[in-house]
């Protein structure tokens, strides 16, 4: 985990939880994120995700959809269950739409496909950012 930084500003810069259990991904992630700036905690799975959310200020969680255990959509209803301000990007390298997505119709329809350039990652989280 990264410590708080913050931007040119002095404005405080958002804590990310990034969850996929793919660890190159994870951590290429991170390295992509914590270079704009962004603090950054990772982890391989949803449920460890819950468990940092329980004992982390975190305003934006990054995940995978597909993870053993509990998927990126299982994750997010537990998410806006229990942390409503809590922004979300899910990403997937898979076009499946067999997963239930009651209640998170929203983060289906704006997915992150894999593979993405960095462009395209800091773009989304810019997004979240300024809808905060």
């Amino acid at each position: 985990m990264n410590t708080m930084q913050q931007d040119i500003d002095g404005k405080k810069q958002e804590t990310i939880l990034i969850v996929d259990d793919n660890e190159s991904i994870l951590r290429m992630n991170e390295d992509i994120l914590s270079m704009y700036g962004f603090t950054t905690i990772s982890t391989t799975s949803g449920a460890e995700a819950i468990e940092i959310l329980k004992k982390n200020a975190v305003d934006i969680v990054l995940s995978d959809i597909t993870m053993p255990n509990m998927n990126g959509f299982e994750l997010a209803k537990q998410i806006r269950a229990n942390y409503p301000n809590i922004k979300i990007q899910l990403v997937s390298g898979y076009a499946d739409n067999t997963y239930n997505t009651d209640g998170v119709e929203d983060l289906y329809e704006n997915i992150l496909t894999k593979p993405f350039d960095i462009t395209q990652l800091v773009d989304k989280i810019k997004e979240l950012v300024e809808s905060k």
